[in-house]
């Protein structure tokens, strides 16, 4: 199997951030990021669309869904620029003040860095609550999903930060109270660029999603998405 990303591909972002006002710099090194960042990308997309998009209904997962590496910042006197690219596989919006569920994969410099997550990273008040209920009404098929050995293994458990006071409302004896601690509920990966540059990075990608599909799909069922009230 051939390597997916190479150096060739970080040459592209350290040069795009050096250059990162040089309009030149961008038209000339178009083809560098076509072969070692576009490509490799849509790759990716292509086989986790083979494999799991019969897993994963109502996500498009598809090339438009890969970001452009360099992009300036929302805040126009930050001056920052992304220098990584990534894809965010997850079902459509249906409000603005929460995401989905969904599968996040980056490749790129710091702080954006490289990283797999899959799960939900920025967790809506709703969300939450439906989360917690579906942990203590559900336990036993949650705990065995996240539990199960080639989960742990290759991902370890959830990932993010926790709260330093318990949920109001539960009780810290009772099932699924070591999973209410939690301020997100995703899966993560930081990877190496070693890690990146292995002929089986890709396959390694693949098998960290097929163990976390089950946890996603848990996610995915608990939440749903955002309904508007019909007055």
């Amino acid at each position: 199997m051939a390597t997916l990303f190479n150096k060739k591909t970080f040459t592209y972002f350290n040069g795009a951030l050096k250059h990162k006002n040089s309009k030149a710099w961008f038209e000339k090194n178009q083809e560098l990021y076509q072969e070692n960042v576009h490509k490799p990308m849509e790759s990716m997309v292509a086989k986790i669309g083979a494999e799991f998009g019969k897993d994963l209904p109502k996500i498009d997962i598809l090339p438009r869904k890969i970001s452009k590496p360099i992009k300036r910042n929302q805040d126009p006197e930050s001056g920052l620029l992304r220098s990584n690219s990534f894809i965010s596989l997850a079902e459509k919006t249906t409000s603005m003040f929460e995401s989905n569920p969904g599968i996040y994969f980056s490749v790129g410099l710091e702080p954006y860095g490289n990283i797999l997550g899959i799960g939900l990273y920025q967790v809506s008040s709703r969300q939450m609550s439906l989360l917690r209920n579906g942990v203590t009404s559900d336990y036993s098929v949650f705990h065995k999903i996240i539990t199960s050995k080639k989960l742990k293994a290759r991902l370890g458990g959830l990932s993010g930060e926790t709260y330093k006071r318990f949920p109001k409302g539960f009780r810290e004896d009772q099932e699924g109270a070591e999973y209410l601690w939690h301020k997100q509920f995703f899966l993560a990966r930081k990877l190496t660029q070693a890690q990146i540059f292995s002929k089986n990075f890709e396959s390694e990608i693949l098998t960290d999603i097929e163990v976390a599909i089950p946890f996603l799909q848990w996610t995915r069922k608990t939440v749903g998405t955002y309904k508007k009230s019909i007055r």
